[in-house]
């Protein structure tokens, strides 16, 4: 080798490492830890390559041929796997994977070094002054089968970053080109110098290849806009996905769609026709696809879930049709919310139909009483004050029902304690309460619990009398409340908790309707039975029993 030639490879080795630096600096982005070793690699092989160029002693040239193997098969796997990562393959690029591509180097690695006892890789190592290094070396029975291995690795690389040329565009095309450009050249100088026996072919080729990364990696920012790998946002969308061909069979699916569908993680249903999913899960294949909202309803984990079916059809590059992709997306909690919405304002509807109503009563009657005070000596303030005192109670209970709110912060809470604290806040005169059972359990105490009591308590002192006995007790599944009044009539018993729904004259019709919306925020179920004694009973069902 030319004195030229070495400080032309010394160079190349130092530019070499100075790349593999700045793509080891950011190797938390994906790809630049494998290429910053690829680099590394090179950079080896080129220092290895230049010993054997500057010394002619049998031994330095032995051990660094020794080295230039070591180097040149890490290379290979470094790059390897750079290619699997760039490429969208890097569920391959996993500790495990890399591990296998090291298997061949590192159970050839001892048979280089102890060849001197065996002459399994290379027969011999002779001098050979014409030949670049100094020395010659003769090929053993392993060298074929590791240069085999090697280029076999390259080939597979090789065919990846044509496939992520071809199928790019714009930048990642030009990255996958520059970096094809790179390999071939590397390659192609290694394989002159192995035909030729010139080494600054390989020189030469090793420099170009290296400068040609340098332009990918800084010149189109390689490491800052790795292509992001289709596995990557098919399994960690938000949504399912599923590709059918022409033939309604199965050509992918994502992992959410997996569990959308109820299949085992393991289990193959790609190249299937679509109904190998089931019949009843198959329904989302079936869906209009004209809708402006199809959705269908699909039982996961035990659970009723509502998915929106979004149908796109898919072509080839002449137009015609190649299949469909399903996109399903979860709308359970959308439409439970919009459901809400539309109770809501059902509610607002009645809110003002029953306060128009029941607030213009007691106006007119304070009305009345203010104009016969005009014409007359009689005194009628109690009768005006008993008219606004209900307009304010109206109002009061209006206020509590749309105040209501479905979420709820549910803790332990003694079941006893909240029926006394309760009881304390409603004029019960000579009612009696009684609480047999202690139990406790998870409900918003502070906000919804203590004011259903207190709505019950007022109801039932209102009808069952100020002499009424209330017993608060539990259930199975929950508690319940009765008294020993008149009871309800079975053909109002649903009515019961509608708004403004009252027996009495001076009632709101608002009570009962706070009480069930208490409980449905909690999730509970509330009807109304007979009690033991005949009066009224209402139990609620569906209430976590903290403890007994």
């Amino acid at each position: 080798m030319a004195p030229l030639t070495e400080v032309a490879t010394f160079v190349l080795a130092l530019v070499t490492t100075a790349t593999g630096r700045t793509a080891w600096r950011q190797r938390p982005k994906p790809g630049a830890r494998s290429i910053a070793l690829f680099l590394f690699s090179i950079a080896a092989w080129e220092l290895a390559l230049l010993t054997t160029a500057v010394t002619t002693a049998y031994d330095p040239s032995l051990v660094a041929e020794t080295f230039s193997f070591l180097a040149s098969a890490s290379a290979v796997v470094w790059f390897l796997v750079f290619t699997f990562e760039f490429a969208g393959y890097e569920h391959l690029a996993t500790r495990r994977g890399v591990g296998l591509l090291f298997v061949e180097p590192i159970a050839m690695a001892p048979v280089v070094l102890t060849n001197r006892l065996h002459g399994l890789y290379w027969s011999s190592f002779e001098r050979a002054p014409e030949y670049f290094g100094h020395f010659r070396m003769v090929p053993g029975p392993l060298f074929g089968l590791h240069l085999s291995y090697m280029y076999g690795l390259f080939v597979i690389a090789s065919v990846l970053l044509v496939i992520r040329a071809v199928r790019s565009r714009s930048l990642h095309r030009r990255q996958s080109v520059l970096i094809s450009v790179a390999l071939v050249v590397t390659w192609a100088g290694n394989a002159g110098t192995i035909l030729t026996a010139r080494a600054a072919l390989q020189v030469v080729a090793t420099g170009i290849g290296a400068l040609v990364l340098f332009v990918a990696i800084f010149g189109f920012r390689l490491l800052e806009v790795v292509p992001t790998a289709r596995a990557t946002v098919m399994d960690r969308i938000d949504v399912g996905i599923v590709v059918l061909d022409d033939g309604d069979r199965i050509t992918d699916i994502n992992d959410h769609a997996r569990e959308i569908l109820g299949l085992e993680p393991d289990e193959t249903v790609v190249g299937l026709p679509a109904d190998a999913v089931g019949d009843d899960r198959a329904a989302v294949f079936d869906v209009d696809a004209t809708a402006d909202e199809a959705t269908v309803e699909l039982s996961v984990d035990d659970e009723t879930r509502i998915y929106r079916v979004d149908v796109s059809p898919l072509s080839d590059r002449l137009g015609r049709s190649i299949g469909r992709v399903f996109i399903l997306q979860d709308v359970t909690e959308r439409r439970r919310h919009q459901r809400e919405l539309r109770r809501q304002n059902e509610r607002l509807d009645q809110f003002a139909e029953v306060v128009a109503h029941d607030l213009r009563n007691p106006l007119n009657v304070a009305d009345g009483y203010v104009e016969r005070m005009r014409t007359s000596d009689e005194e009628y303030l109690d009768e005006i004050s008993d008219a606004h005192e209900r307009m304010e109670a109206i109002i009061d209970d209006v206020l509590a029902l749309a105040r209501q709110d479905t979420d709820i912060d549910t803790e332990p809470v003694a079941l006893e304690s909240a029926v006394r604290d309760a009881w304390e806040s409603v004029e019960t005169a000579d009612a009696i309460l009684r609480v047999p059972d202690r139990i406790t359990i998870s409900a918003d105490r502070g906000r919804l619990l203590e004011q259903l009591f207190e709505n019950l308590f007022r109801n039932a002192v209102e009808h069952a009398g100020t002499d009424a006995t209330i017993t608060v007790g539990a259930l199975d599944e929950g508690f319940y409340v009765a008294d020993d009044g008149p009871g309800i009539d079975p053909e109002r018993r649903e009515a019961v908790f509608e708004p403004g729904e009252t027996s009495r004259a001076d009632g709101t019709g608002f009570g009962l309707a706070i009480v069930d919306s208490i409980a449905d925020a909690h999730g509970w179920d509330v009807r109304v039975t007979e009690s033991d004694a005949g009066g009224a009973r209402f139990e609620f069902t569906g209430v976590e029993i903290v403890d007994r």
